[in-house]
């Protein structure tokens, strides 16, 4: 017999993303949805992690290939 795979659903893509936004890991997120943790993993690699964004007051904005953090 072999296992039925669901998708996650909206609900769950928003909390996944309001979780990620309080820096919960994702074994956390995993546990409040009662999924699998390598399911969050597998989701997060997969459809991508938009991490928090941290308010800049100067500087240049971040860019796709990410932040490099430069020191004086």
């Amino acid at each position: 017999m072999t296992k039925k795979y669901r998708q996650l659903t909206m609900d769950e893509r928003t909390f996944t993303q309001l979780g990620l936004t309080e820096e919960l890991l994702p074994a956390q997120i995993a546990l409040e949805l009662s999924r699998s943790t390598s399911t969050m993993t597998r989701e997060l690699k997969r459809n991508g992690c938009v991490p928090p964004v941290e308010i800049r007051t100067q500087g240049r904005p971040f860019v796709c290939g990410g932040y490099k953090a430069v020191t004086a």
